[in-house]
């Protein structure tokens, strides 16, 4: 294995470890993107998901 590898891996196999983490865990937003959301969301009546 090569330096700082940090396993080998078949094909896909990282893309479905990603996806089953995000199931669990949320998908990673940009803090910028999150507040255009929120802002764009919120004359709708649109609140974020836990906030209430």
């Amino acid at each position: 294995m090569a330096h700082g590898a940090d396993g080998v891996y078949c094909p896909g196999e990282r893309s479905t470890a990603r996806d089953v983490e995000r199931a669990a865990d949320g998908v990673p937003v940009a803090p910028k993107v999150w507040r255009d959301l929120t802002e764009r969301a919120a004359p709708s009546g649109i609140r974020p998901p836990g906030t209430g």
